[in-house]
């Protein structure tokens, strides 16, 4: 295996503590850009759009297989191959598209 478990679950650890910040700030984004001026307005968007971003970066960026190196997605499989995705699997317990193990014993680390 190219990376461990132990480093994969710590830069998840990571992006859990990211994402709260970033959805958070994208909401009160939203709730400022409807209660200013126009110009404002469009600060507060932009800055919302801006935070939704950098958390989808972060989960690409840190979120990837220590194995094959992809990254994480929620799967849908046919006959044990993966056709497609549905979305981020924020902490899989085994790769999706290797199966490499992803998660201690209990599921978790």
């Amino acid at each position: 295996m190219k990376g461990s478990i132990t480093e994969y679950q710590r830069k998840r650890a990571i992006f859990g503590k990211i994402i709260p910040i970033c959805f958070g700030f994208f909401f009160l984004s939203v709730v400022l850009s409807f209660i200013n001026s126009l110009g404002s307005q469009l600060f507060w968007f932009t800055c919302g759009v801006l935070s939704v971003s950098i958390a989808i970066v972060t989960q690409m960026l840190l979120n990837k297989c220590p194995n094959c190196g992809k990254v994480q997605f929620g799967s849908i499989t046919v006959n044990g191959k993966v056709i497609r995705t549905k979305g981020w699997a924020l902490n899989p317990m085994s790769c999706p598209w290797c199966k490499a193990k992803l998660s201690g014993a209990n599921g978790h680390s």
